[in-house]
């Protein structure tokens, strides 16, 4: 434990050990030197590999791809022995960089690679490998740190930070997750914090019982940093894409309720924040098993005494405080976990405002007025929308969807000042989550009714 410390302080250190170099290094070329700092990186890479197997791959070309690589992934090779056999499937950067790995798992030999023999190739936009907005350019059947190869259809999620793709450890014999963080500056200091807050969640939740996703390694490589994640199943929003944006049965959502409320309860006693508790970043570790759901995605989590950014929380699951611009804490994260429950009963989101004005408008309009002492920050309204109403002319609870018991949880979770917000461990204590399945239950679950077949905008 005492060495992984070290290893995770060394990365975070802004004075990396790699800008030490003698005077040999020196004279190398800009792209030797780039490629050293990165293969001197993965060295320092951390966490051991999870011996359970993801539980996703179930489509037959994923059954052919994992036999496949079964097979490949029992040689283990040298950078000689790769160069001298495949040499002339490398391309020209990565006969230099190969160099610096002393184990070669895979190399994308089958892969479309950037810079191949008859292509041309430039420093430009990092060698060719990121896209105009410093993203990395993912090529399926291609690798990642001569060890992961990316999948035929590699791509699990993206956002602003980067993507996240699916590949086949083929150190460790199973798929998993690889986010790619984006070539940038900022976001490569967002990266650090996050993997200061996954390694401390991973050791408070050694056996699952809080429902974090499990990170496993991380390094760099071509300038990007790479994490490597268990590989989990479809997210709720994706659920309820499936469902045609109708309704869940209450035990399927009380299911995820109890699940997620496990997530905040560790989150709340190591005072850290998510930051961005949505459907999105709620997956399943089973697909279909609603009480088998993890929480991922900290890549805006930040302690509560130490707040990075003002501007968090995707809009739909945005809390009042933070909308006026207040400081925030783990109540933020309670009241987004309101806004996804109500969003699973009644299949689309609860309070859904086209820009921040409007989203506080849209609260308003189910809660009433936010407190005095909050309304306070704000210092101009625009007008209303010709279809929003004033403060508490459109009760919560004629919005919602599901008996008066769940009503009451989620009353009390989108309470719109946070100091009145029950913690997680209060919330649990709530009679809605001792019922297992009511005749309220069983009434809704048959009588279910769509209550949208569109699509609908994510903010």
């Amino acid at each position: 434990m005492k060495k992984s410390s070290l290893q995770i302080q060394q990365l975070f250190e802004d004075d990396s050990s790699t800008k030490t170099t003698n005077a040999a290094q020196r004279k190398k070329s800009e792209s030797s030197g780039k490629i050293k700092q990165s293969a001197n990186l993965v060295n320092k890479s951390v966490g051991t590999a999870n011996k359970h197997s993801s539980q996703t791959a179930t489509a037959s070309h994923e059954k052919k791809s994992r036999g496949r690589h079964v097979q490949q992934d029992r040689t283990v090779m040298t950078p000689k022995t790769t160069i001298t056999k495949y040499g002339e499937t490398l391309s020209v950067y990565e006969l230099d960089e190969i160099k610096l790995y002393p184990k070669i798992y895979c190399f994308g030999q089958h892969a479309n690679k950037i810079g191949a023999k008859g292509q041309s190739s430039s420093s430009k936009n990092n060698y060719d490998y990121d896209d105009s907005e410093h993203f990395y350019k993912v090529i399926p059947n291609d690798h990642i740190g001569y060890r992961y190869e990316i999948a035929d259809r590699p791509l699990l999620g993206q956002g602003t930070f980067g993507q996240v793709i699916k590949a086949y450890d083929m150190k460790e014999r199973q798929f998993v997750a690889l986010k790619l963080v984006r070539n940038e500056k900022d976001y490569l200091k967002q990266s650090r914090e996050e993997l200061r807050i996954l390694h401390v969640l991973k050791k408070y939740d050694i056996d699952g019982t809080f429902n974090i996703v499990t990170v496993k390694e991380f390094f760099m490589f071509r300038n990007h940093m790479v994490m490597s994640f268990e590989l989990l199943g479809v997210n709720l929003y994706q659920a309820l894409k499936l469902n045609l944006f109708r309704g869940l049965p209450m035990p399927k959502v009380r299911a995820v309720a109890r699940a997620i409320l496990k997530s905040l309860e560790l989150l709340f006693k190591l005072r850290i924040v998510h930051c961005d508790v949505k459907p999105e970043n709620i997956l399943f570790r089973k697909n279909g098993d609603y009480s088998s759901v993890k929480l991922v995605d900290f890549g805006s989590s930040c302690y509560e005494q130490s707040q990075i950014y003002r501007y968090i929380q995707s809009r739909y699951y945005r809390a009042p405080e933070v909308i006026l611009g207040f400081r925030y804490g783990p109540a933020i994260d309670m009241w987004s976990l309101g806004c996804v429950l109500g969003e699973l009963a009644k299949g689309t989101p609860i309070f859904t405002g086209e820009d921040e004005f409007d989203q506080l408008a849209a609260i308003e309009e189910a809660l009433g007025p936010v407190p005095s002492n909050m309304a306070s920050r704000i210092k101009h309204r625009p007008p209303l929308r010709k279809d929003r109403g004033p403060p508490g002319s459109k009760p919560l609870k004629t919005i919602l969807t599901g008996d008066d018991v769940f009503k009451d949880v989620l009353k009390m979770m989108l309470e719109l000042h946070p100091d009145v917000r029950p913690t997680p461990m209060e919330l649990q204590d709530h009679q809605w989550f001792s019922i297992s399945l009511s005749a309220l239950d069983r009434k809704q679950a048959s009588q279910m009714t769509a209550s949208s077949n569109t699509s609908y905008t994510r903010k």
